[in-house]
């Protein structure tokens, strides 16, 4: 007959609670009791490691209601990121519908194909072409006006620049010799070719921004069809570039013609003030050799 081990009251009570968890496995038990005895070498028993469990499992379920309950009272900062889907469109650059480029670039939007967007194959879908462009036609009469401008600019103002009066160095053989009124119109024309220079500059910079995204999109396009598509891009690509090169030479002397203005009309400034303050007009001059001329009697 076999003596069973005496049993101490707190151990028949953890024995007791024990067997009424039916969720515990017996692994799950094996496994307590070696983390039990490493940690804490104080149990002697197995009755107190069964006790030290249920107190353990009681400690974690008091933490998580702790934490459940400060998440409710405190939830986390959500953060909504919204991806703005609006598109902007860009409005056309301001011009004097009653100049001539402004004419002019008006009969090349009349004169423009109906169709609204242009579209090519692409690898995800349809490529669609920016809906500045309103055709081929539509972008060689653009750069056609815009040349145009350019050239009359340069023809008609080019006479300004070549006074050159930044350079003036003399009064009396340089700034005094100068008619008032051809300095004065001089000031007027050089106002008045800035005025029409910022026009061109805002369209053409618009115009060959277009072209530069027609580009883009030619290259995004996939030709799938076709038995040499690089070939083909490669001549679309070469047709536009064609179209700018055109007017681009041009574009540069006005340029070139605009820093020069800028110049000239600020030196004509200043020797306006030069002349009202040191030079005689024509009456004070014949006045002063006839003078000159009686005191030689």
């Amino acid at each position: 007959m076999e003596l069973q081990p005496q049993q101490t009251p707190r151990c028949q009570k953890g024995m007791t609670m024990a067997k009424q968890s039916n969720d515990r496995s017996y692994s799950k038990h094996i496994a307590l009791l070696a983390l039990l005895f490493l940690s804490a070498g104080a149990i002697p028993s197995v009755c107190d490691t069964a006790s030290a469990q249920l107190l353990l499992q009681g400690q974690q379920q008091e933490r998580l209601r702790v934490r459940r309950t400060a998440t409710r009272i405190h939830p986390p900062e959500r953060t909504n990121i919204k991806t703005d889907t609006t598109t902007v469109a860009l409005r056309d650059p301001t011009i004097d519908k009653t100049s001539v480029l402004g004419q002019a670039l008006a009969a090349c939007n009349q004169d423009a194909a109906v169709q609204e967007t242009f579209t090519l194959p692409g690898l995800k879908g349809e490529v669609t072409l920016d809906r500045c462009y309103k055709g081929r036609g539509h972008l060689i009469c653009l750069f056609a006006a815009l040349g145009t401008e350019a050239k009359s600019l340069t023809d008609t103002y080019n006479k300004i620049v070549e006074v050159k009066y930044p350079d003036m160095n003399s009064v009396d053989d340089g700034i005094c010799k100068l008619n008032p009124e051809t300095l004065a119109s001089h000031i007027v024309g050089s106002e008045d070719f800035a005025k029409r220079f910022k026009e061109l500059k805002s369209q053409y910079e618009a115009a060959t921004n277009c072209a530069g995204n027609v580009e883009q999109a030619f290259k995004d396009a996939t030709l799938t069809d076709m038995t040499q598509p690089p070939e083909i891009i490669k001549s679309m690509l070469a047709s536009i570039d064609g179209d700018i090169a055109k007017t681009s030479e041009v574009q540069k002397q006005v340029s070139e013609l605009a820093e020069k203005m800028e110049l000239s009309n600020k030196a004509m400034k200043t020797v306006t003030k030069i002349h009202h303050a040191l030079c005689m007009n024509e009456k004070t001059t014949a006045q002063s050799s006839a003078d000159h001329g009686v005191e030689h009697r």
